[in-house]
C-alpha cells in the first residue's frame, strides 16, 4: 500500500504460501483488500508462482503488478490522486518497501519475493482477515 504523507510503499497484507499438493492445475486466493488494509489507497500486488519439477527443483518467479487505485468509502465516486512517482516494482528492487506501516523496518527484495522452502518463505508477518482459498474440483 502507498502512503502519500511519507511517499512510502509498505506491506499491509501477506497471504503466505499455499501449496497445491493434490494434482489440481490451479489454486486461487481471494481477499477483501478494503477489509484487510482500508480503501482510498494506491496498491500493488506482488504475486509469486512456483512449481517443483520431477527432479525437485523449484521453477517460477514473482510478478509485481502495476499501481492500482482501490477506492474505499471516502473517494469511491471521486477522482483518485495522482499515481505514486515510484512504482512498487521499483521500491521492491531498491529495498524501500516497509513492513506493516510507513515507518516499519525496510524489507529486501529477497524477503518480499522468497523462493519456496527458504526460511523467509515461512514467515507470517501480517494477520490476514477473510482469506479464501479455492482449488478446482474441490
Amino acid at each position: 500500500m502507498y502512503d502519500f504523507g511519507t511517499t512510502t510503499w509498505y506491506l499491509c497484507l501477506e497471504t503466505g504460501w499455499y501449496y497445491n499438493g493434490g494434482g489440481d492445475s490451479a489454486i486461487s486466493i481471494g481477499y477483501d483488500i478494503n477489509r484487510a488494509c482500508g480503501g482510498d489507497h494506491w496498491y500493488a500486488n506482488n504475486t509469486g508462482s512456483y512449481a517443483q519439477d520431477i527432479g525437485g527443483t523449484w521453477r517460477g518467479g514473482w510478478i509485481p503488478s502495476g499501481n492500482e487505485w482501490i477506492a474505499g468509502s471516502g473517494l469511491a465516486a471521486g477522482k483518485p490522486p495522482a499515481e505514486p512517482k515510484r512504482s512498487a516494482t521499483e521500491a521492491i528492487k531498491l529495498g524501500e518497501v516497509r513492513l506493516g506501516s510507513p515507518t516499519g523496518p525496510k524489507l529486501t527484495a529477497a524477503q518480499l519475493q522468497p523462493r519456496p522452502g527458504t526460511e523467509s518463505s515461512r514467515r507470517s508477518l501480517v494477520p490476514v482477515p477473510g482469506i479464501t482459498v479455492t482449488s478446482p474440483g474441490r
